[in-house]
Parts: C-alpha cells; structure tokens; sequence
C-alpha cells in the first residue's frame, strides 16, 4: 500500500528566525557521550539515536544559556528521547517504571539542581509529573488502540505527551521570575498555543514514521478518523489550523511584551521566557529538517531544496504488518521492513497530491520572507 502526500507549509509566515548556541560544537559531543555511557541502546540503534541530533535541537532552542546551563538543556534532550523511542513498544506499567526511575538513574536530576533557579526546579517538577502521567495513559490508549474523538480532546493529551512543558521549563534555568507572573492567564495562554504549535508540527513531520509502525498519537490520525478525511485533507486542514494558531501567539506575545515593564528585573525575565517560547517553536520546525529522526538519509537533501518556507516532499506510505495483516504496533522504526524510502523524490516546484497524476504548481515565495520579521513582533 503506498500513498503519495504533500507536508503543509507551516511557517510560511512565521515571523521569528533562527538563532544558535556558540556552545553547541563541544558541548552536544559531551551530552552525546554521558548518554552514550548507559548503555540504554544496542550498539546499532545507538548509532541511529546519534543521528536524532539532540545537541543541535537544544542549540536552536536555547540559544543564549550559558554553557554550564546549555549543557543541562543538553542532557534533557538526549534523556527525553531515550524515554520516548525506550517507551514506545511498552505496556502502560513499565512505562510508568521508566518515567519513574529515569531522572534519578541517568543523574540528571543531580545536575539539574546545581545548576537552575529555585523558578526553574519548582515548575520542572510539575511539568514532569504531568508528563509522567501522559505518557502511561498514551500507553494505555495504544495498548487498546484507542483514537481520540476530537482536535481538543487529542491536544487535552498531547500537549504533556511530547515533554514540552518540561523543556519550557529550561528556558528559565538563569530566570527568577514570581509565580505571579507566571500564573498570568496571557502567559498560560501563550504556553499552551506554543506547546500546540511544536505538537502538531512534530505531528505533520513524523506522521509517516509513525503510521508506519501502528501509532495511533498524531493529529492527521485523528482528523482522518473523526472527519473521515484523506491523509491529504488532513494535512491541508492541519496547515490552516496552524497558521491562524500562529496569529494568535504573535498577537498575544505583543500584547505581554507591552504591558510589562522593563524596570521590574521580574518582568524583564518573564519578556526572556515568553521569547524563548517563540525561540523554540522556531527550533523545533528548524531541527526536524536538520536530524534524520524524520527523513532518513535525506534530511539534507528534504532542507536545501525546499523552496522559501515551502516544503514539498513525497514519501511512500508503508504500512507494518504482521503475519496475520494486523497493525504491529510493537515493531520498532529501526526494522527497516516498517518503512519504504525507495519510493522517495524531491520536487521542489511543483507537487502532487494523493497519489493524482497532474502537478500543481504552486507560487514562489520571497526568499526573505522567513527571515524577515514585522516591525510588530518585537521579539528581539
């Protein structure tokens, strides 16, 4: 069974650049090794786990910590990804023993308590347990193979799935910011739609991946189960979906920015949190097209001949079966029987959707217009 689809072009007018941590070249190869060391991975699938680039993610994501802090954020990632491809074949209970035991058994919560601000620790914390939670009840629901009924009722669960609130809570790793502040309705508000944007991008990105071995968690499943949408449909409805989600954050990122002050030291630290919120939805689009956790061997080639913020990529859709032509949810992506690159071609100026047979060309777009922010965004 194979499917030819084209990728929503998400951030083709999302206004906040790129930014990268001068620590990144050292100080990814250390974080690499300490994970390394535990042995976690057969000596094959360490290699592809490698290739994730959690450095680079955490480089785009925090791009003025300090190296002792970048190191921290480092350490995270590597940690966080471990737990998602070690927990995606579990049943509900040993899921729950992972998460439980994870910080204290790699030393990350070791290094992390030395390092962060009493703000940081007490919500991480938190975000953790949530997290925790999230993740044995995505357990159960795989093990039933049970999809959730509606955008909202999906987000109620993703937004903790993905440990993004934890690696939000990095951000503030050299902050001190009153809780106050932080229990703002606008700043929750501005964390929630930032946590939807890295959830739902993650999504699009990892949809054929993810089809590919049985999962059940992405929203493109969920439109094409609840609206009896084509994987094309879904994906269109998806890219509308996010780009009015992306006006809502930049207007209400104005709207804090100016109604703080910046002669309150507290205010002016809460301005550098909801700007590193930003910073990593950025981040987290930007490192899907640097690893080969997505793409393969063809992440390079998927980056340099996008077009300006237009993707158009074109997977064959290969679904894991097993003897008895039943999903096999447990068959882990580095069985190579799970996925079919060979099909694979990059057409960077036109696009062919479901599989029909006429392209349609599709307007060129200013090569500056990623990298160009409006005058309103003052994010920098």
């Amino acid at each position: 069974m194979s499917l030819i689809f084209q990728l929503p072009n998400l951030h083709r007018s999302w206004p906040f650049p790129r930014v990268f941590n001068p620590y990144h070249k050292s100080i990814a190869v250390e974080s690499s090794n300490w994970i390394d060391s535990f042995h976690l991975f057969s000596p094959a699938r360490q290699l592809k786990f490698r290739l994730i680039e959690a450095g680079t993610l955490a480089a785009l994501a925090y791009p003025s910590h300090t190296k002792e802090h970048f190191r921290v954020a480092c350490d995270l990632m590597n940690l966080l990804f471990a737990m998602d491809d070690l927990s995606d074949p579990l049943d509900p209970h040993d899921a729950r023993e992972l998460a439980d035991t994870a910080l204290d058994a790699l030393h990350f919560w070791e290094r992390l308590s030395k390092t962060a601000s009493r703000t940081c620790l007490d919500r991480f914390v938190k975000s953790y347990q949530a997290y925790m939670n999230a993740m044995v009840q995505e357990a159960e629901e795989r093990d039933v193979h049970s999809i959730r009924t509606s955008i909202e009722d999906y987000l109620s669960l993703r937004r903790s799935t993905g440990a993004i609130k934890p690696s939000f809570d990095l951000i503030l790793l050299p902050l001190e910011i009153p809780t106050v502040y932080l229990e703002s309705p606008f700043v929750k508000q501005l964390e929630i739609i930032a946590i939807d944007l890295i959830a739902v991008a993650n999504d699009v990105v990892s949809f054929n991946v993810e089809q590919a071995r049985g999962d059940i968690h992405n929203i493109v499943i969920v439109l094409m189960n609840e609206r009896d949408m084509t994987v094309q449909e879904a994906m269109d409805f998806v890219g509308d979906w996010y780009e009015a989600r992306s006006k809502q954050f930049i207007i209400l990122l104005n709207f804090v920015l100016e109604n703080h002050s910046d002669k309150d030291p507290g205010q002016v630290d809460l301005k550098r949190y909801i700007r590193g919120l930003a910073i990593w939805v950025t981040a987290n689009y930007e490192w899907s097209f640097e690893s080969q956790r997505f793409f393969g061997s063809l992440h390079k080639e998927v980056y340099h001949h996008k077009m300006p913020s237009v993707y158009y990529i074109f997977r064959k859709v290969s679904l894991c079966i097993n003897n008895s032509n039943e999903y096999d949810i447990n068959m882990l992506l580095s069985d190579a029987s799970c996925l079919d690159l060979s099909g694979t071609t990059i057409l960077p100026n036109r696009a062919v959707i479901d599989g029909g047979n006429s392209p349609t060309e599709r307007p060129e777009r200013d090569v500056e217009q990623r990298t160009t922010r409006p005058d309103t965004v003052g994010i920098f």
